[in-house]
């Protein structure tokens, strides 16, 4: 009986553990103090963020040269807290507007 009720408070214990544990994984901030910008010549965007803990991810709206067409997003990597990603529009195309997004 004594050996039964041990091991059920190890299990339960156990349990309570491993149900916290992602609670306190998730603790850390979000990237933040976070800047983009145009790469020169307009080819394309840069974003970077310099505090918390995630990624970010450089985005540029493209528009052709020529004013012809729509326009199309162009994504750089995701990258690590402190780097920098760096999105490229296609050849032809030029960046009309910088953005990022970020995850954790």
């Amino acid at each position: 009986m004594r050996k039964t009720i041990l091991g059920t408070l190890v299990t339960v214990a156990a349990g309570a553990l491993v149900s916290v544990t992602p609670t306190v994984a998730h603790a850390e901030p979000w990237p933040s103090d976070c800047k983009d910008d145009f790469r020169a010549p307009r080819v394309g965007t840069w974003a970077r963020c310099d505090s918390g803990a995630g990624y970010v991810q450089a985005i540029a709206k493209c528009k052709k040269r020529d004013g012809t067409g729509g326009t199309k997003n162009a994504y750089g990597p995701w990258k690590w807290i402190g780097a920098t990603s760096l999105s490229k529009c296609p050849t032809g195309w030029i960046a009309v507007s910088h953005s990022h997004t970020v995850k954790h």
